[in-house]
């Protein structure tokens, strides 16, 4: 039965590492808002809030895994098929939109219910501007505060999904030899990890589509197959565990200083080149090399989660607010109930389920992955169904 929810049959094989990998991704996104909604029951100084806070903000790079994943997709996608512009386009808004539109609909509602937690500029002209530039997915490329709060990783997306297919028609990348492709991504993610000042440093992180990029030339060309192995994968568990905490550590808001000058080197571009490393050989090794990764991976409640993980995304975040102003009257946040807060996890992370898997259903599902018209085509040619889908976003 589960099977049957979650997942959409693909005329093609799936890569059932992705599904997984996407699940990991959105699990560390929900690190960050449990920590931020439930810190309040531990107590100040102790080893749980510190563990606590440095999950939470470790969770900040699951975006940076959904970008690497869309790069991984949408690269090879745009490399395999000339499709047109406008096509693709209109392939990307399907995917996107329905999903979006939903959850912007129950943010409103609940502006209108709690207008005093409402992020409206007052003035009907100030708030019809800023309500369009949320629809348009402007904040994160612009300085405009996102309705949902997660919503603006969707502008990086789009911003990707729409200059792609137009550098590799222009620059005529599909005609080029694979090195010289690699080598042209490189250079340019060499450019965006030395240059954050004038990008900035939350714009940087846009250069995390690039390693995705260059995962699927290192696998198309066959070189990830012939160098890969278990101890290969033992150091790249090292690497990314490693990589993943210091990169943690870099975020400004993580409030640890650093006693070392790192140069040249922006802490963002840093960051930016830690979790590069780190999630190109966590997903070189899941999609690559039949090991412990890609069996952690493919295990099918991951998978599951991941299916359904752009809807999670941006559902979770007022979900868990839901349960947090529930459980303030049932067991009000003070410090030193531990307990308490170990004992809410689970029951959170059930509670995003079921309402992820809802609107999942209801939405995502029927509107994006499995339209009328797809189905009824599918049906006609009796093959199943394309569903290449990614977390904040899909192909």
């Amino acid at each position: 039965m589960l099977e049957h929810l979650y997942t959409v049959p693909s005329e093609r094989d799936r890569l059932l590492a992705m599904e997984g990998t996407r699940g990991v991704a959105v699990l560390l996104v929900f690190c960050v808002h449990y920590n931020a909604l439930f810190h309040g029951y531990l107590a100040n100084g102790s080893w749980p809030l510190a563990v606590s806070r440095y999950v939470g903000t470790a969770g900040h790079a699951g975006v940076d895994l959904f970008f690497v994943l869309s790069g991984f997709l949408i690269y090879g996608a745009t490399l395999r098929h000339a499709t047109s512009f406008a096509r693709f386009v209109r392939r990307r808004v399907q995917r996107i939109y329905p999903t979006f539109l939903a959850v912007l609909a129950l943010y409103l509602g609940l502006t209108l219910l709690f207008p005093a937690q409402s992020k409206f500029p007052s003035g009907v002209v100030p708030a019809a501007g800023y309500l369009l530039a949320n629809v348009l997915l402007l904040p994160g490329l612009f300085p405009v505060e996102p309705i949902i709060t997660v919503a603006w990783s969707l502008s990086f997306e789009f911003f990707y999904y729409l200059v792609l297919p137009l550098v590799v028609a222009v620059l005529g990348m599909r005609g080029w030899s694979r090195a010289g492709r690699v080598a042209f991504l490189l250079a340019l993610f060499a450019a965006v990890v030395a240059s954050p000042a004038w990008i900035g440093g939350s714009r940087s992180r846009m250069g995390m589509f690039i390693p995705g990029m260059l995962l699927y030339e290192a696998i198309q060309s066959g070189v990830a197959a012939r160098w890969v192995g278990a101890r290969g994968e033992r150091v790249a568990l090292v690497v990314v565990l490693a990589g993943v905490g210091a990169a943690a550590v870099l975020r400004p808001a993580s409030g640890v200083r650093l006693d070392f000058d790192l140069g040249a080197l922006h802490g963002a571009g840093m960051r930016l080149l830690l979790l590069a490393t780190s999630f190109f050989l966590l997903t070189l090794y899941a999609f690559a090399y039949d090991g412990i990764l890609r069996r952690v991976m493919e295990w099918r409640p991951l998978r599951y989660l991941g299916n359904m993980s752009y809807t999670y995304y941006l559902l979770h975040g007022v979900t868990l607010t839901g349960v947090a102003l529930v459980l303030a009257h049932v067991v009000p946040p003070a410090p030193g109930r531990t307990a308490a807060f170990v004992a809410i996890l689970p029951f959170a992370l059930a509670a995003t389920m079921v309402t992820s898997t809802m609107l999942f259903l209801l939405v995502e599902k029927p509107l994006s992955l499995m339209p009328p018209a797809r189905r009824q085509r599918a049906a006609a040619e009796r093959v199943p169904v394309v569903t290449a889908a990614i977390e904040p976003t899909a192909d």
